[in-house]
């Protein structure tokens, strides 16, 4: 933690992998997405390993009248989740 800065940091977390010959660790700085009750939906180690779960959210205001996309992709959840 100390290496990462953690401490000065307190909202991110993080997704750890482990296996016998390797480690890996991703650093979550938020959500990448809320869901219908405003809850933030956050991407599982399960992601990172290629095995993704995306939530599906309900359209607010303007993608109700189709007027932008705002689906969420695999790589766009990654994007939002680790920036």
């Amino acid at each position: 933690m100390k290496f990462l800065k953690l401490y000065d940091k307190p909202d991110l977390g993080l997704t750890v992998l482990l296996s016998p010959k390797w480690l890996f660790m991703a650093v979550l700085t938020g959500p990448y997405a809320s869901s219908d009750h405003d809850f933030p939906c956050y991407l599982d180690g399960f992601a990172f390993a290629g095995l993704f779960n995306i939530q599906t959210i309900s359209k607010k205001w303007p993608a109700t009248a189709d007027l932008v996309d705002d689906k969420i992709s695999l790589f766009g959840a990654i994007e939002k989740s680790t920036h």
